[in-house]
C-alpha cells in the first residue's frame, strides 16, 4: 500500500485545504437531532473522504488500493500535510475510521457507537436501501449508508438550508429589479438558476446558490415583472406544473417542491416530513 508523501501541488493542495476549511455550512454547524458523537463522526468521515478527494485530483487515483477496510491511519502518509493538515483517524465514540480503496471507489467507514460491524464489508456498499445498524460509511461522493435517524436529521437540515438559499436568491432577484425596473430574464421557461449569474454576481450577491442542499439545481423563471424559484426537494423531481401550486401549499414531504414566488413562499415545508 503506498504510504509515500505526495509531492505537493500547489494548484490544487491550495483547492482542497479551502475545501476543507469551507465545510462548515453542511458539517460544522451540524443537524439538530443528533448526539456530539454522531455528528463529530460525520465530520470525520467527511474530511476524511475530502482529502482522499483531493489526492485523487492530483494523483489521478486514491491512496491504495487496500485489501478491504483498513485503518485510515495507514494513509496519513499519503495526505499530510499536503491535503489535510492533520487526519482524523477516529470516530465520535473513539473508534477507528476505516477507509478502503477497490481499484475503482473508495470511501471511509465507522461502525458506530458499538464499534460493530452491521453489515458483511467485503465489498463497498452502494445502496443506502440497505440496514446500517449504527454504521456510517461515506464514499468521496456522498454519504450511502447512514442509520435512518442521522439520515432524516440531515434531510430536514438540507430542507431548512435550501429554504435559507433561495430567500438569499431572492433577496439578489428583487435587489437588480429595483435599480432596473425589471427582474433578470425575460426566460422562456424554467431555467438553472446559473442564468443569474449574470446579473447579480458580485454586486448584489457574492456567491449566488445554484443548488439545493441535496446539490439539485435551483430552477428560475421570470417574465421580466414577476419571479420564480424552485427546489424540487429532495428527488430532485417535479411534481406538477409550478404555475398550478394554490399560494399556501404546505408539504409534508422531503421529496416536495419547494416554491418562492414575487417576495414570498407559495409552497413550503411544514410539521413533520417523511
Amino acid at each position: 500500500m503506498e504510504t509515500k508523501r505526495p509531492r505537493p501541488i500547489v494548484a490544487s493542495a491550495v483547492f482542497s485545504l479551502v475545501v476543507i476549511a469551507g465545510l462548515p455550512p453542511a458539517y460544522a454547524q451540524l443537524p439538530s437531532g443528533l448526539t456530539p458523537e454522531e455528528g463529530q463522526s460525520l465530520l470525520h468521515l467527511r474530511l476524511v473522504s475530502t482529502a482522499v478527494k483531493a489526492y485523487q485530483t492530483d494523483h489521478g487515483n486514491y491512496p491504495g488500493p487496500t485489501e478491504g477496510y483498513v485503518p485510515a491511519d495507514s494513509i496519513r502518509g499519503s495526505l499530510e500535510p499536503v491535503y489535510i493538515n492533520e487526519l482524523p483517524t477516529h470516530d465520535g465514540w473513539g473508534n477507528e475510521i476505516l477507509y478502503s480503496f477497490d481499484g475503482s471507489r473508495a470511501s471511509v467507514l465507522s461502525h458506530g457507537g458499538d464499534g460493530l460491524a452491521d453489515l458483511d464489508y467485503t465489498t463497498i456498499p452502494t445502496d443506502d436501501s440497505l440496514n446500517a445498524g449504527d454504521d456510517l460509511v461515506w464514499t468521496t461522493e456522498e454519504l450511502v449508508l447512514v442509520p435512518e435517524h442521522v439520515r432524516l436529521a440531515i434531510d430536514l437540515d438540507s430542507q431548512k438550508r435550501t429554504m435559507a438559499d433561495i430567500r438569499s436568491v431572492a433577496v439578489a432577484v428583487e435587489s437588480y429589479k429595483i435599480d432596473n425596473g425589471v427582474c433578470p430574464g425575460p426566460t422562456e421557461d424554467h431555467v438553472d438558476a446559473s442564468f443569474l449569474r449574470e446579473f447579480v454576481q458580485p454586486m448584489y450577491i457574492r456567491t449566488l446558490p445554484v443548488a439545493d442542499a441535496w446539490g439539485n439545481g435551483l430552477l428560475y423563471w421570470s417574465d421580466g415583472e414577476h419571479y420564480r424559484i424552485v427546489s424540487n426537494g429532495r428527488d430532485g423531481e417535479a411534481e406538477e406544473p409550478y404555475d398550478a401550486v394554490v399560494d399556501g401549499t404546505v408539504i409534508n414531504s422531503l421529496d416536495g417542491d419547494i416554491i418562492f414566488v414575487d417576495g414570498a413562499f407559495v409552497q413550503w415545508p411544514e410539521g413533520p416530513q417523511s
